[in-house]
């Protein structure tokens, strides 16, 4: 199968923040975004996945293994998106007739797999599903998230998402994907109210991915995501989390600017 475009091409982005930064998902690396439970992570790469459009017109053909959600909460979620509006908005519209149809024509360039605890096998069996249906490889492929890749190693929480994430360098590097996975912080930024740096990260899995992104929320900046470029290997980081852009946010409408 053929992957398309060069490694270390940037992915469209639809966060002018982060291209000031140059800190681009790039074709044939793998990223990591961190944060803490309900910290805006998943709301992010939805966004992005949804408006990252090249030549501001096609969409980025994307694979998403969403293990952490199911596929009620997700299609409800990215509904809003579509839509423009609240929860209980987006499942009325969903239910109305059209609704359905309306939300897969926006939503035909992502594949969704809702495998709970994914092993290896399974994710190079749908990346290659994947392949042989559209004819390439994704251009980006969102792990959400680590913890609950099955590496096998059991109970060994740090060798399974170490072993995870040494696959997705490897399949990035296959495929000519922007491989990206979703993690969770430890220590004193549980909360998700303060910057997130290196340090903060679960189980310290820094070391290998090329493009590190936390995500945050400054209790003094309501309707605002903060997001932290702490590893950036073409451009701007600060490993503490003090490099930050700030991303309108209204949760509540999954909508992000």
């Amino acid at each position: 199968m053929r992957a398309k475009g060069r490694v270390g091409e940037p992915l469209p982005t639809p966060f002018s923040q982060l291209a000031a930064l140059r800190a681009f998902a790039r074709r044939g690396q793998m990223g990591l975004t961190a944060a803490a439970s309900g910290g805006g992570k998943t709301a992010f790469w939805c966004h992005w996945v949804m408006n990252g459009r090249y030549d501001d017109i096609y969409p980025i053909p994307t694979l998403y293994f969403s293990s952490d959600s199911d596929t009620a909460t997700v299609g409800v979620r990215t509904a809003q998106g579509v839509f423009g509006c609240t929860q209980d908005e987006a499942e009325k519209r969903l239910a109305e007739p059209g609704g359905w149809e309306a939300f897969h024509e926006a939503t035909e360039h992502v594949w969704w797999d809702f495998q709970v605890a994914p092993t290896l096998e399974h994710m190079n069996e749908e990346i290659e599903a994947y392949a042989i249906a559209n004819g390439e490889y994704p251009h980006l492929i969102v792990v959400d998230n680590l913890m609950d890749v099955d590496s096998g190693y059991g109970a060994d929480e740090g060798s399974n998402q170490r072993e995870a994430l040494l696959w997705g360098a490897s399949k990035a590097r296959e495929t000519g994907a922007h491989v990206h996975f979703l993690h969770h912080v430890t220590g004193e930024n549980v909360n998700g109210d303060r910057p997130i740096g290196k340090r903060d990260i679960l189980n310290k899995v820094d070391k290998r991915p090329r493009i590190i992104y936390t995500a945050w929320q400054d209790p003094e900046m309501p309707g605002y995501l903060q997001l932290s470029v702490i590893k950036n290997s073409n451009g701007s980081a600060k490993s503490d989390g003090s490099l930050y852009v700030s991303i309108p946010w209204l949760p509540e409408r999954a909508w992000m600017g």
